[in-house]
């Protein structure tokens, strides 16, 4: 996909920095178990571009540094309404951007482990793997991000869910090609804990919170039994 609004300025300055610095991104995993549906959704790390003059060889020359400032963006995408009823329609679809403005409260790592997501209060990250990645690679993968947004896609639960998505950003931003397919019924689809036991197997991914034994369980069992006895 190309790139049709590029910050040039923001984008030389990433390339300009030392290749010591970087960055995180973040694939957050709500379990789908006990008759949950659970979620994905990604996060990237943020961080300030600073510009300073150093003198070599008797000339001034600008430099460029980042200093990570331990704060995150966070993406992810919902279906604007979600029941029993609509479960396998194609619905209108919630993409989400955060924090929205200056005014909203900051996402952390910590923040979705221990408060949870600021649009689903206390619904609190089950696991988080990280991806080790660059400035730059960063700058990229949010500008592919908030073009996809732009898109709008329309949510479908097996076609295009929450793991879809994020799938489309991990795979953008590392080259993997992978998917994280179950069989549900009579198809297979993308989903949460799959896309988690998918992760951690892959080289350059690290465990930032554990999810345990919660990923463990099928889609099948841990949401359409389990939900159907829990009536979810």
């Amino acid at each position: 996909m190309c790139f049709m609004k590029i910050n040039i300025k923001i984008l030389i300055m990433c390339l300009l920095v030392s290749s010591s610095t970087y960055a995180d991104v973040y694939v957050v995993i709500f379990a789908t178990h006990n008759g949950k549906t659970g979620h994905a959704g990604i996060a990237i790390d943020n961080y300030q571009i600073l510009n300073y003059e150093k003198e070599m060889d008797n000339q001034v020359v600008n430099r460029y540094d980042t200093t990570k400032v331990f704060t995150l963006t966070y993406f992810d995408l919902w279906p604007k309404s979600d029941s029993k009823s609509t479960l396998l329609q194609t619905l209108p679809a919630e993409y989400n951007l955060l924090p929205g403005s200056s005014s909203e409260p900051t996402i952390t790592v910590e923040s979705l482990i221990n408060k949870g997501l600021p649009h689903r209060n206390g619904y609190l990250a089950d696991g988080i793997l990280k991806i080790k990645t660059s400035p730059t690679q960063d700058f990229f993968l949010k500008e592919y991000i908030k073009q996809l947004i732009d898109e709008g896609i329309p949510f479908n639960t097996r076609t295009h869910n929450c793991t879809d998505f994020c799938l489309q950003c991990i795979n953008y931003l590392t080259d993997w090609d992978i998917t994280a397919k179950e069989l549900i019924l009579t198809k297979r689809s993308n989903t949460p804990n799959k896309l988690y036991r998918t992760l951690v197997k892959k080289s350059g991914v690290e465990i930032e919170k554990d999810a345990g034994r919660l990923v463990k369980g099928s889609f099948m069992r841990e949401r359409v039994i389990e939900g159907f006895f829990r009536r979810t």
